[in-house]
């Protein structure tokens, strides 16, 4: 389905453009795990479910954000927009989703709610899911997270005119 006539993006397209961007997230989980500890994990189910959702919910603000800051300009001005921001949306929000899990592993052990310590618990705990989805689930975007985010970021920027 074609982009209206301003260029941005019909919601058709956005929809579908999630559903295939969470899928290729999910794939690049299994694919990556498969090569770095031949799938062996208790959590695959969840760490699929995870980078689905992610990019699932990524996609659509990450396409118009890329749409409002690249406007109509060259095509690798839109490339680069693309670029980044379905990048950083992507990963944005599947490091938010694993912080939002992981606290609520870790809020029944909490303090009472919004007292002192329970702010300073809640705030180390997120910072600390983060750090650790910073420095272990990265990782699971290469390699066909970033050859897929390549090649998407190249059939947006030649969609946005």
């Amino acid at each position: 389905m074609p982009d209206d006539a301003t260029g941005w993006p019909r919601a058709g397209m956005l929809a579908s453009g999630a559903l295939v961007w969470g899928i290729t997230m999910a794939v690049s989980l299994a694919v990556s795990l498969e090569i770095s500890i031949g799938g062996l994990t208790s959590h695959r189910t969840a760490l699929t479910l995870l980078y689905f959702v992610g990019g699932l919910v990524a996609f659509p603000p990450a396409v118009l954000i890329a749409r409002a800051l690249s406007g109509k300009k060259a095509v690798e001005v839109r490339f680069a927009a693309a670029f980044f921001c379905l990048c950083a949306a992507t990963i944005s929000i599947t490091a938010g989703l694993f912080a939002a899990l992981y606290w609520t592993f870790f809020a029944h052990w909490s303090e009472a709610f919004l007292s002192i310590a329970w702010i300073q618990q809640t705030t180390v705990t997120i910072i600390a899911a983060l750090y650790q989805f910073a420095a272990v689930g990265l990782r699971f975007f290469f390699p066909v997270g970033f050859v897929a985010l390549f090649v998407v970021s190249i059939l947006l920027a030649k969609r946005m005119r």
